[in-house]
Parts: C-alpha cells; structure tokens; sequence
C-alpha cells in the first residue's frame, strides 16, 4: 500500500505522460482495487483540466461603471 502522496506522484506521472509502463499498470491495478484511489485520480485528473484550460488563471478585474451622477443635488438648493 502506498501512501496518498506516493499515489498522487504515480497519477500526476501517468497523466503528464512521463510514466514508465510498469507505473501505468500500478495505477491501473490501484484504480480497480481501491475506490480512494479512484477519487484521488479523479480529483487530480479534474484540477489538471481545469488549470490546462485556464480556468483559474488570475485575470484582470473587469473595471467597474462608474454610477451616472444624478440632477438630484443641482436641484436641491431651488427644493430647498
């Protein structure tokens, strides 16, 4: 059994491509045998994807619309 940071190594090398193919048989016997394994891969693969399409990148805040100012407080002196 190996431990959750030794199998994230062994899913993070399988899905970049560097994975040897005795690693890619590991992961796919763990994938059978072990439903946490399955979430970690799961969870691993889906963070992959979403950093891969820029999904979380930081972007520029959108400027905000500046409220039109009112007649209001031109007209209050005459109200007044």
């Amino acid at each position: 059994m190996k431990t959750e940071h030794e199998q994230l190594e062994l899913i993070r090398r399988c899905i970049d491509g560097t994975a040897c193919e005795d690693d890619r048989n590991a992961l796919r016997g763990m994938l059978r045998r072990e439903p946490s394994v399955r979430r970690l891969y799961a969870r691993y693969a889906n963070i992959d994807a979403t950093l891969g399409s820029g999904g979380i990148a930081l972007k520029e805040p959108a400027p905000t619309a500046k409220k039109p100012r009112t007649a209001w407080f031109s007209w209050r002196p005459i109200a007044a």
